[in-house]
């Protein structure tokens, strides 16, 4: 059995979902993700952690063939290796997605472009242009890239002509209608979310990249993600969903307001209490009337099928 079944086995032997094990070892869920699909190899001190939290013998995860072994040999980079014989799984991963940039799917349109005088774009007309996107693993051992694609919209910066300097404007504006994407390495969808309406408004807007940060909040073995607006100069709407075991999205929760702290965060991981563990998370919007940011607390309610707030 390849290290990587082997690691997925032991985890869900333990009931631990990717997101719970990469907590327990304080490492991101996709290093436990990339173990598992053998893209790359624990580091000893992960090893060791993994055969003490499994209660099984260290040298039953480090028997591994001798070309590995240099790879586990330095622990500070070896979680950032390919292994050699499993480099064709990554090159075909990204050239899957790659291929699906270029059919048309991602197509970047350039359209009335306008440009500053050292030649960089100013204002761009665009379409189905991705934003943001993360992976992750279906129970049934698919990965699918989540993307979060601006639809129809407009890219401009603040050198921009018509710029309005304003509470969620940006350096650089990705402006428009917005959508989630579940999307397969072949290109198929497997299902799509329109954003502007969860949160009441016709456009959106992101100053760039976003990175979808995925965390399993009830331990269900499907990941929820946030994605955030601007709400005012002192607070961030977070809306929040979930990805179902069959590929589909759901809208698993009514929309957050969190104190921003002065940060523009476009998906975050949402804080937990001990005692929440596993049932909920927090959050912290920003009470006027007191001058602070005030505790909120949301479990997960199985009759509703969401997260709902609780008086604590």
């Amino acid at each position: 059995m390849a290290l990587g079944e082997e690691i997925r086995e032991l985890r869900k032997t333990k009931g631990l979902s990717q997101e719970a094990l990469a907590e327990r070892l304080n490492i991101s869920r996709q290093a436990v993700s990339k173990w598992e699909n053998d893209l790359a190899l624990p580091s000893a001190e992960n090893l060791r952690e993994l055969s003490r939290l499994f209660e099984i013998p260290p040298e039953r995860l480090t028997k591994t063939p001798p070309e590995k072994a240099a790879f586990t040999e330095n622990t500070a980079v070896s979680e950032k290796i390919l292994h050699p014989n499993r480099i064709w799984k990554a090159i075909a991963l990204i050239a899957s997605f790659t291929a699906l940039l270029l059919t048309g799917v991602c197509l970047r349109l350039r359209a009335d472009v306008s440009s500053s005088a050292a030649g960089d774009p100013v204002y761009e007309v665009l379409s189905e242009h991705v934003v943001g996107d993360d992976f992750s693993e279906l129970p049934d051992g698919r990965t699918v890239c989540l993307q979060l694609v601006l639809e129809e919209g407009e890219y401009f910066t603040d050198k921009y002509e018509n710029y309005l300097p304003s509470v969620g404007m940006y350096a650089q504006n990705y402006r428009g209608r917005y959508r989630l994407d579940v999307v397969l390495p072949s290109g198929e969808r497997l299902s799509s979310r329109e954003l502007c309406e969860d949160f009441d408004s016709e456009v959106l807007n992101f100053p760039g990249k976003v990175s979808l940060s995925l965390f399993d909040y009830n331990w269900d073995g499907c990941p929820e993600f946030t994605v955030g607006q601007r709400g005012s100069s002192s607070i961030m709407l977070y809306s929040l969903y979930t990805l179902e075991s069959d590929g589909s999205l759901r809208k698993s929760c009514p929309v957050l307001i969190a104190d921003s702290g002065g940060m523009d965060a476009f998906s975050v991981v949402l804080p937990r209490r001990a005692k929440d563990e596993g049932r909920g998370f927090c959050a912290y919007p920003y009470n006027n009337a007191i001058g602070e940011a005030v505790e909120e607390v949301y479990r997960w309610d199985d009759a509703a099928g969401a997260f709902l707030p609780v008086q604590t």
